[in-house]
């Protein structure tokens, strides 16, 4: 997934208003395990700035996930 959203002066001054996300997920599955794994990057630009929202003015939060899934019980494999 991607998205890009800019100020009306066509910069990425605030992080979480104005900026590109990047977003990329995927799932495996070995038997009855499935796994999981998603990376989400929002960039803003190099003049962002500190609001209420982000107020250390950071510019690039990155979110990285990695789960797993299997069934409790024998019930489980067949039903869920």
């Amino acid at each position: 997934m991607y998205e890009e959203i800019r100020d009306a002066n066509g910069s990425f001054a605030d992080l979480y208003a104005t900026s590109r996300e990047y977003a990329l997920g995927g799932a495996y599955q070995a038997g009855s395990v499935k796994v999981r794994r998603l990376q989400h990057d929002t960039l803003g630009g190099g003049a962002t700035i500190a609001t209420a929202n982000n107020p250390t003015a950071s510019n690039r939060p990155e979110l990285n996930w990695l789960g797993a899934a299997w069934p409790a019980t024998i019930a489980d494999r067949h039903f869920g």
